[in-house]
């Protein structure tokens, strides 16, 4: 089960293009309603985080279905 501090996996789109399918980062907040999701701050293959240009975000909210759990990080 995903909970805080959890490292995941991107499995699908997300609306911010900074974002790109595959991506890993730490689960920082868990959110059980309306639907179960999730505040990621992802990283990139240097484990710079990603940062959306056109909001200044560097967390970004999933649902629990575009996620799956990741037990490493690969680098680069």
């Amino acid at each position: 089960m995903i909970e805080e501090l959890s490292l995941v996996r991107l499995v699908r789109p997300i609306s911010s293009p900074a974002v790109p399918v595959g991506s890993v980062g730490t689960v920082l907040i868990v959110y059980e309603h309306p639907y179960r999701a999730f505040e990621v701050e992802f990283i990139n293959a240097q484990r710079k985080t990603l940062v959306d240009i056109e909001t200044g975000e560097i967390t970004f909210t999933v649902r629990e279905e575009d996620v799956e759990p990741c037990a490493e990080v690969a680098m680069e």
